[in-house]
């Protein structure tokens, strides 16, 4: 359980974090296309409930490896699938995209976090594991 929130809380932080990366993108590149700035009031507080509803299926592939692993690629597309759901639909109920072209950004824009998500958790497990080797490898010096 304290692994699982820990998992959680990292991926919520990491994918907001992303998702202010790719508004200051697409607000960046408006701003050299001679557009002004905006940014609704309710932008940020619509980013963490993203964030928190987007790492939620992730539960799905951490119940994935706890059992025999046979499905990890059906598990990942439906991850990825569902989480897209997430974000585009709470994209549209939060009035990020209203045209088409926008819709294509925010698209891209996923797609680019989905993928820096999953190469930055996986440095985060490798981390891990580097700790709890040397832990180990001086729990057997001890010994």
């Amino acid at each position: 359980m304290k692994n699982t929130l820990k998992i959680l809380i990292e991926q919520s932080s990491l994918i907001a974090f992303l998702i202010l990366v790719g508004i200051s993108i697409e607000e960046f590149i408006e701003l050299l296309n001679g557009e002004p700035f905006y940014l609704d009031w309710f932008i940020p507080v619509s980013i963490v409930i993203v964030s928190v509803l987007s790492s939620l299926p992730s539960l799905l592939i951490l119940k994935e490896r706890e059992t025999d692993g046979k499905n990890s690629r059906w598990f990942l597309i439906l991850h990825f699938l569902l989480v897209y759901v997430i974000v585009m639909g709470s994209g549209y109920f939060f009035r990020w995209y209203t045209t088409f072209q926008y819709f294509v950004y925010t698209s891209l824009i996923y797609v680019c976090i989905y993928f820096a998500v999953w190469f930055v958790t996986l440095l985060f497990y490798r981390h891990d594991e580097k700790m709890i080797n040397t832990a180990l490898e001086a729990f057997r010096d001890d010994e």
